[in-house]
């Protein structure tokens, strides 16, 4: 017994150490269990000298075992609780008793949007996790399992809650991003006949017509127009002036354009904030690297005017593969996650 308790002593200590100096949580426990096994195979040696019995032996085994199980679980719970204290606290009170719904007639580039300051890294993520909006009947649009993996690609979520009006012959989706998957477009156009637009400069196809409803076109979104050299780009506002969409509601807006968004988001918050005002839904699959602060604090501020102008978060989900997880400040985070913003409105 006195030698689990000083197993146990140890690791909190090289956990609370570790913690004071901002070591992230796989280091710190790395750290901890290196230290207590030191002190067991010291105690271990120390009983086969003394020629103690073998039952001593596999009880500090067994102690040190519980041990290492009971940390897991305190972590995770700990993280658990952070979690739900970083949503709770006076920077989101502040933020939704300040707000309100912008006016359909209002111009949103005269919005005055301040988003909170963004303390630290948890706030960026925290507010991805926090789901603002409530959906009653959500769709899994797409999506692949393919025989390399155990968990779906390329899926997307959408509501199709009444207030919303998703009508299947009239929809109206753009998908910017492809690759080589088309079932998210390939599934609106067989279960729910939506006229879908699709986009990717990067797949070596020319614009086509896939099917009756799903049309492809050879070009990225960006903050910029470049459409007479490849990779053909456009802005926002230049492909709805193409296809003629200015003043089209747009059902569903989707954003898989591996870190592209920035681009979307930076130029169409800038100078033409109104066009958002015909979107139901923008899915987007955000990139923030571990160490990119700046990109943090930029994404951090698009998502307020995000808010600003009346979307909410409605779907967040870590990305399914582990090698792009990390740990920061103590949590595992990736650098993609999926985000579903809707207007809480009646279409």
């Amino acid at each position: 017994m006195l030698v689990v308790v000083v197993v146990v002593l140890v690791a909190a200590a090289a956990e609370s150490v570790s913690e004071s100096a901002g070591v992230d949580a796989a280091a710190a426990t790395v750290v901890a269990v290196e230290v207590a096994a030191a002190v067991a195979v010291f105690v271990v040696t120390f009983a086969q000298r003394r020629a103690l019995p073998l039952g001593f032996l596999c009880g500090v085994l067994a102690g040190f075992t519980v041990f290492s199980l009971v940390h897991q679980h305190l972590q995770t719970l700990l993280s658990g609780l952070h979690v739900r204290h970083q949503t709770q606290d006076p920077v989101w009170r502040e933020w939704e008793r300040d707000w309100r719904a912008p006016q359909e007639d209002e111009d949103w580039g005269r919005i005055n949007c301040t988003a909170p300051q963004m303390r630290n890294a948890d706030d960026y993520y925290n507010l991805i996790d926090r789901h603002q909006l409530h959906c009653e009947k959500p769709v899994m649009v797409g999506g692949q399992l393919l025989p390399d993996r155990t968990y779906f690609s390329g899926e997307k979520w959408m509501c199709m809650d009444d207030r919303f009006r998703v009508e299947p012959g009239r929809c109206v989706v753009l998908s910017f991003g492809i690759g080589e998957d088309f079932s998210f477009d390939d599934d609106l156009d067989k279960r729910f006949q939506c006229n879908v637009h699709a986009f990717d400069p990067t797949i070596r196809k020319p614009t086509h017509r896939r099917s009756p409803n799903v049309m492809f076109y050879d070009i990225g979104i960006a903050s910029y127009d470049r459409l007479h050299t490849k990779p053909k780009m456009a802005r926002y506002m230049t492909i709805l002036k193409l296809l003629q969409l200015e003043n089209t509601t747009i059902d569903y807006l989707k954003l898989d354009v591996e870190g592209f968004e920035n681009h979307f988001f930076r130029d169409v918050i800038r100078h033409a904030p109104n066009l958002l005002k015909n979107v139901k839904q923008i899915g987007v699959e955000v990139h923030v690297d571990r160490d990119a602060s700046i990109m943090r604090q930029k994404m951090w501020a698009y998502f307020g005017y995000l808010k600003c102008y009346g979307f909410k978060v409605m779907f967040s989900e870590i990305n399914p593969v582990t090698k792009l997880r990390f740990s920061l400040r103590n949590h595992e985070r990736s650098c993609c996650y999926e985000v579903v913003w809707a207007r809480e409105r009646q279409w």
